[in-house]
């Protein structure tokens, strides 16, 4: 079995990244039962002799143990069985086939090398004949079932008729299972793809022997916005495989627009096998968008530096949620956050759910009104009688507007889909009520004294705990976090307007 590092100084040709020099990997022909066979080529970006696919895929199990070995001449190779299976996936049986590949052609033991191809990579990616995205084999799923799921977001998208098999109920459910079993596959939790998704000109999905056009994928996404998605049947929607595609899609085209920040905080649930690329793999795709002390990727950075100092003194500079301050800043040894916050009211009144009772099942808005429906009427009579007049119109318009989902009062955000908000938000939380009358929901674990705030970098209001003062001293507040929350009538910042003085900085511990 091969070793993954004994092989750099023999197969690799050098380069040089100065000249925006790469090498791409040449996957020679054969049938698909063969050893792979690959070569490698240089090329530079500034004046590309012929065209390369650029690989996306997720770098899976990296233990050498289930290393699978291609060969460069007499020379073999171990990589992952991810890779493995891509390059297999995307041999041709007649002809030769050039692609660029992060693990083979980024020499990964050279930090200084990885460091200046790694910079460059928004450049492989855009300069790409196209982009080739690899989710992985099928697994479990078979490939009838697997076509049936891509076919399922052709017609959605409008590329083809409706599938004939749509009037079998059996088979409406192994397609929506393995809709969302692809929707799921590791490679859309990685930080590196979401640039390698935005990039490319063009690309192409494959999953084991199924391929699908990402433009397709994204047209099927956008039809839900544009009102051309079809009436799709029920079982597409009971196990959240559409809301999948649509928050998936959703995100990456919202990112060719946000601020660092915005960005930063979108993606920081997203993977990465060296924790600086959550950095370096949001910077590489927007020219528009930068760190100043950060003129490139550097691998010779410690994680702590890069992420204590760079990233969080640049989003200090942008602006955080409805204009309220400007960002964070570390402080106290790493142990708070100073950041610019306005402080809207206190929790006043909590529904009482009591200890151990079940959540109700799905449903619609109708029957949580009935199961639910005497608790409500007893907290909003208990706010009557202790805060008299606070509520605006009695609070109806409020409490209706936060049951549905509809939180503007404008009716802008109106929720197109008021049992699935019943069902994923309202069902599991709990109703709150503010001293100056604010209806929210939040976890059912919320208290009365509890404060409501509008927090800079933050993009709902949140729930903070009040801490005592350390010293007479302590001139700004101390508080620590306990959730976020929805709140009727503040959620695109109508609380902040004519407020603008009274926003405080305040330590967040």
């Amino acid at each position: 079995m091969a070793k993954k590092v004994s092989w750099h100084d023999q197969v690799l040709p050098s380069i040089n990244s100065l000249k925006s020099e790469i090498r791409t990997l040449q996957i020679k022909p054969g049938p698909p039962d063969s050893p792979l066979r690959c070569k490698f080529h240089v090329a530079t970006l500034d004046d590309l002799d012929f065209p390369y696919e650029a690989l996306s895929y997720a770098w899976g199990n990296d233990s050498t143990n289930t290393y699978e070995d291609i060969f460069f001449g007499d020379n073999n190779v171990g990589v992952t069985p991810s890779l493995a299976d891509a390059l297999r996936r995307l041999r041709l049986p007649d002809q030769p086939r050039h692609v660029w590949a992060d693990a083979l052609c980024i020499n990964q033991t050279d930090n200084l090398e990885k460091s200046l191809q790694v910079s460059m990579m928004g450049r492989i990616y855009n300069k790409c004949k196209q982009g080739a995205i690899w989710l992985g084999s099928l697994g479990d799923i078979t490939q009838t079932d697997a076509q049936a799921a891509l076919d399922t977001l052709s017609w959605i998208a409008g590329d083809q008729d409706p599938p004939p098999w749509l009037d079998d109920e059996q088979k409406r459910i192994t397609a929506a299972s393995a809709l969302k079993t692809v929707l799921n596959v590791s490679w859309w939790s990685r930080i590196w793809t979401v640039q390698e998704a935005i990039l490319p000109p063009t690309a192409t999905i494959y999953w084991g022997p199924c391929e699908i056009s990402w433009a397709v994928l994204d047209k099927a996404s956008t039809s839900f916005f544009n009102d051309t998605a079809p009436a799709i049947h029920h079982e597409f929607w009971d196990n959240g495989c559409l809301l999948n595609l649509q928050a998936s899609l959703r995100g990456l085209s919202a990112s060719r627009e946000e601020e660092l920040f915005q960005l930063l905080w979108r993606w920081r649930f997203r993977s990465a096998t060296d924790p600086r690329d959550k950095v370096y793999g949001v910077l590489g795709f927007r020219q528009d968008v930068s760190l100043p002390s950060v003129k490139m990727c550097n691998y010779e950075v410690d994680v702590r530096t890069l992420y204590h100092t760079e990233p969080i003194s640049q989003a200090s500079h942008h602006r955080g949620m409805f204009g309220v301050g400007e960002g964070l800043r570390v402080e106290d040894n790493n142990t708070a956050l100073r950041i610019c916050g306005l402080k809207l009211s206190r929790v006043a009144l909590v529904e009482e759910i009591e200890a151990g009772e079940d959540i109700a099942g799905e449903g619609s808005v109708a029957s949580i009104f009935r199961s639910y429906g005497n608790r409500w009427g007893k907290l909003l009579s208990r706010y009557h009688e202790q805060f008299p007049d606070k509520l605006s119109n009695g609070g109806l318009t409020a409490f209706l507007g936060l049951i549905t989902g509809s939180l503007s009062p404008d009716g802008s955000d109106d929720e197109d889909n008021p049992n699935e908000w019943v069902n994923k938000m309202v069902r599991s939380q709990a109703i709150f009520i503010t001293e100056d009358g604010h209806i929210g929901l939040g976890p059912q674990n919320v208290e009365s004294g509890q404060e409501l705030w509008i927090i800079g970098g933050c993009r709902v209001p949140v729930i903070l705990n009040a801490l005592p003062k350390a010293s007479d001293e302590e001139s700004d507040p101390s508080l620590t976090f306990h959730s976020e929350c929805f709140v009727y009538g503040v959620m695109k910042g109508e609380a902040v307007e004519g407020r603008e003085e009274e926003v405080i900085e305040i330590l967040l511990r």
